[in-house]
């Protein structure tokens, strides 16, 4: 249920109860009454409704006559601060429960500085490196949407060379170190200079992620091999 619907039957409730002042005879309990109204208004404010109360108050100008009338008038107070309580406990429990815990951040690597997208070139862990074969490569991680995850990297190189590969793993953060949860794809090619991969994941909430590449060239029986990984994103 809804904090929306709680106050509507809270409403409902109220409207029901103040129906018995039709069976009332009028009195000159007004400064009670009064003061059962003012604790009313009270009420609206705090809870920004004045305009769906406004209509109840217009019927709740109640003064009770005869003998226990002011007792009625007490319990009308008392049962009007006991919906107040009751909301407003409702109120900030629900403030609480909808406020979301997010995990320390990883003490290894590095956030992206966007929101849902990372890369290998904004990891700051990228060096100036010296290679024979490969001229370029990245991995990266993006959100689609939700709790979908795309995981995409590339290697290239300066010239043909006889297999080009990259290989793609998606990686979490427990807490207390980097862990492969699913390996994307391993991406090769021959007689070219560029391969490329992508691949989409369904992930928890809660967690931090980041992909992790291994690009690698075979030329002439030799191999070349690079890794890289992306900055890490939190995914909600």
């Amino acid at each position: 249920m809804t904090f929306k619907q709680v106050i509507d039957d809270s409403l409902h409730d109220l409207e029901q109860t103040f129906e018995y002042r039709k069976r009332c005879q009028t009195g000159q309990n007004d400064n009670l009454s009064k003061f059962s109204n003012e604790l009313s208004l009270e009420i609206c404010h705090y809870f920004g409704i004045f305009s769906s109360w406004e209509l109840i108050l217009d019927n709740c100008r109640l003064s009770y006559g005869g003998e226990g009338g002011e007792r009625s008038m007490f319990k009308k107070a008392q049962f009007i601060l006991a919906v107040f309580l009751i909301l407003a406990g409702i109120f900030l429990g629900s403030a609480e429960v909808f406020a979301e815990e997010i995990p320390p951040e990883p003490t290894e690597g590095s956030q992206s500085p966007y929101q849902d997208w990372g890369s290998s070139n904004t990891s700051g862990d990228v060096a100036i490196q010296s290679t024979q074969y490969l001229k370029a490569w990245e991995s990266s991680i993006s959100r689609i949407s939700g709790n979908y995850i795309r995981v995409s990297g590339f290697s290239e190189a300066y010239s043909k060379v006889d297999t080009i590969g990259v290989e793609l793993f998606l990686q979490y953060w427990n807490g207390q170190q980097w862990i492969d949860i699913a390996k994307v794809g391993d991406y090769k090619r021959n007689n070219t200079t560029y391969v490329s991969g992508t691949e989409l994941f369904t992930v928890s909430s809660g967690y931090y992620y980041r992909a992790r590449g291994v690009h690698y060239i075979y030329k002439d029986g030799l191999r070349e091999r690079m890794n890289s990984y992306t900055s890490y994103i939190y995914v909600r």
